[in-house]
């Protein structure tokens, strides 16, 4: 399956899921006397509703080096945690998007 690898203060993780997200964010805050860079990484699995968390906003220093790869993986690294939510759902396809936005129009006579 499609993962991706995150190699970061010298430490390698691998994230992804069959049928899902993978997700990698970083984030740099300086607003609301909040300042600063930090990673996360997830993947959220569709089938069994669990979310995956590989870095929970992770503060990045200055200099930090953070590598990021598409790869190809078997199996996964041991997430930090592992979330339940039953309101995780799989996002619409772009067909799907466009008759939701069919029916709109046409229900607003713009079509």
């Amino acid at each position: 399956m499609n993962g991706i690898e995150i190699i970061y203060n010298n430490k390698r993780t691998l994230i992804g899921v069959k049928n899902g997200q993978t997700i990698v964010h970083i984030n740099s805050i300086n607003s609301n006397n909040k300042k600063g860079a930090f990673l996360y990484s997830a993947s959220i699995d569709y089938d069994n509703k669990i979310r995956h968390i590989g870095h929970k906003y992770n503060l990045i220093e200055k200099g930090d080096i953070i590598k990021i790869r598409l790869v190809n993986i078997k199996d996964t690294t041991t997430p930090i945690e592992s979330v339940y939510d039953n309101n995780i759902t799989p996002l619409p396809s772009k067909l799907e998007m466009f008759y939701a936005l069919e029916t709109s129009l046409k229900s607003k006579g713009l079509l």
